[in-house]
C-alpha cells in the first residue's frame, strides 16, 4: 500500500480582528499612552517575533484590550516577547539561578524624550552595564542607579552612555580646576600691573 502524503497546505490564517478602545477607569498618563498607540480609537492585531523561537505570533486585539483595561497591565512597555508555547515551555523550567545584575526601574514621567525610550529600555529598567574607560581603558560598570540619575535628575541626552570612568573623570575635574587657578592668579597679577602703571 502506497503511504499518504502528509497535508503540507499552510494553516488558514486566523482573521484579522479589532476591539474598541475603552480609556475609563485608567490613569491619565496610560490612558494617553493607549490613545497614543490606536490613534484610531481601537487596538489591532499587531505582529511580533518570539525571543525563543524566532517565529513570528499576533498578539491579538482581544488580548491587548483585556491586557490593558481589566488586567490594568504597563500601557508603555508592554508588548510579549514569546510566543504561547514557547511562554509556557518557560513556565514549566525550573528556575536557573544566576548572576544578579543590579537593575532599577525607569520613571518615565522624568525623561524628556520618553518616545525613545521603548527601543533604549524595552522593559522598563535601568540595568548595570560595562564600558571601557577611553582614557585608562579599563572595564569599568555604568551602575543602573548612575543610568537614573544621569537620565531622569540631570535629564542627560537619550542617545548618551558612559565612556569616562568615575576616577578618570575625578582626574580631569582636577586638572580643569588648577588650570581655571592658574588663570585666575595670572589675570589677577596682570589686572594688579596695569593698575600700578595707571597710578
Amino acid at each position: 500500500m502506497k503511504k499518504k502524503k502528509p497535508n503540507l497546505a499552510p494553516e488558514p490564517k486566523k482573521s484579522a480582528s479589532v476591539a474598541s478602545v475603552n480609556l475609563a477607569g485608567l490613569d491619565a498618563w496610560s490612558a494617553g499612552r493607549i490613545k497614543w498607540r490606536n490613534s484610531d480609537g481601537v487596538y489591532h492585531d499587531r505582529s511580533y517575533r518570539c525571543c525563543d523561537c524566532r517565529m513570528e505570533f499576533i498578539w491579538d486585539a482581544w488580548e491587548q484590550k483585556e491586557w490593558f483595561e481589566e488586567m490594568k497591565g504597563d500601557a508603555f512597555w508592554s508588548s510579549p516577547v514569546r510566543c504561547s508555547a514557547c511562554l509556557a515551555k518557560a513556565r514549566s523550567k525550573p528556575a536557573k539561578r544566576r548572576k544578579r545584575v543590579e537593575r532599577a526601574p525607569v520613571d518615565a514621567t522624568k525623561w524628556q524624550d520618553w518616545r525613545t525610550l521603548e527601543t533604549r529600555f524595552p522593559d522598563g529598567f535601568y540595568y548595570d552595564t560595562p564600558y571601557i574607560c577611553r582614557t585608562c581603558g579599563e572595564v569599568k560598570i555604568w551602575t543602573a542607579l548612575q543610568q537614573k540619575y544621569w537620565f531622569e535628575e540631570k535629564k542627560g541626552r537619550s542617545d548618551t552612555s558612559a565612556i569616562y570612568c568615575l576616577e578618570c573623570r575625578e582626574k580631569y575635574s582636577q586638572k580643569k580646576a588648577e588650570a581655571r587657578r592658574i588663570s585666575a592668579e595670572s589675570l589677577a597679577k596682570k589686572r594688579a600691573r596695569q593698575a600700578q602703571n595707571n597710578t
